[in-house]
């Protein structure tokens, strides 16, 4: 019964949502995904330099290499 509350909850949130908020969400994409994508890319540079030397497992580095894949998808084309 909470789990059908939940979802109810969720479908109306979801419904609520008009083009203004998502043309401010969009717009907030925009302004502000240029520089995570360079924060991410300086992060996983020093990542590199850790992983590298030989301190962080090889199963982190798979995890991580497969994540950083995703996020240079993204960066590379936003829209």
């Amino acid at each position: 019964m909470k789990r059908l509350a939940i979802i109810a909850a969720a479908a109306l949130a979801l419904a609520s949502c008009s083009t203004t908020s998502t043309a401010s969400i969009d717009a907030a994409l925009q302004k502000n995904l240029p520089m995570a994508c360079t924060g991410l890319t300086a992060a996983h540079a020093a990542f590199t330099v850790f992983s590298d030397a030989g301190k962080v497992k090889d199963e982190t580095v798979k995890k991580v290499a497969a994540a950083y894949a995703g996020v240079r998808v993204i960066c590379a084309d936003p829209a």
